[in-house]
């Protein structure tokens, strides 16, 4: 496995050909996919990277948290999420359609 992982192949980068071993191949592929979202790309990283000692352990225990805004960001803040959660419930509902989210009667002008 080792042999096969030290062969020379040609990458093509930015219009350029490079040599580099087949494992760097592979690494470079998995963190292209990765940085386009694949989650699976991610995790092969992740665990090659834990395997090697490439990642440290974190030096402090507190964890973060979000404080939320006062004042009218806050106030802003609350009523979407609030709106957010009417459409949600609405559309569990088959109510769609901001007439029926906001429980809105419209009538026709005459």
């Amino acid at each position: 496995m080792e042999s096969v992982l030290a062969e020379v192949v040609e990458a093509h980068e930015g219009g350029k050909v490079r040599k580099i071993s087949r494992q760097q191949a592979y690494l470079n592929g998995d963190l292209r996919n990765a940085l386009k979202g694949d989650a699976k790309a991610t995790l092969r990283l992740v665990k090659k990277a834990e395997k090697y000692g490439l990642l440290t352990k974190p030096t402090h225990r507190s964890g973060s948290f979000l404080i939320p805004p006062k004042g009218d960001d806050g106030k802003i803040l609350r009523m979407f999420d609030a709106e957010q959660e009417a459409i949600k419930l609405a559309e569990e509902k088959g109510d769609v359609g901001m007439p029926g989210i906001a429980g809105l009667t419209l009538s026709k002008r005459k």
